[in-house]
């Protein structure tokens, strides 16, 4: 196997899915613009974190089952005494 396909492998099992699928493109472009490795290696990781955060957002919107394009602002919270008490 080579060290390319064991560097994915890697980045998989430690669950940096997106680091896996980006690596090789941010190298490239590490390559072509003289990145010091630090600063490689911070361009993957802010990647990551971005994509988990956005993906984290997706599923709370998701799990919330609220209607496509509602927003809280449109709902009568009047009618739900619990939210006033607060």
């Amino acid at each position: 196997m080579t060290d390319i396909h064991t560097l994915e492998r890697l980045l998989r099992k430690l669950r940096l899915t997106r680091m896996a699928s980006e690596w090789h493109s941010q190298e490239k472009r590490a390559l072509t613009e003289g990145w010091t490795p630090s600063r490689y290696l911070l361009s993957l990781c802010s990647e990551e974190a971005t994509h988990r955060k956005s993906e984290r957002l997706r599923r709370y919107i998701e799990d919330t089952k609220l209607p496509t394009g509602k927003l809280v602002s449109e709902y009568n919270l009047a009618q739900v005494p619990e939210l006033n008490a607060a």
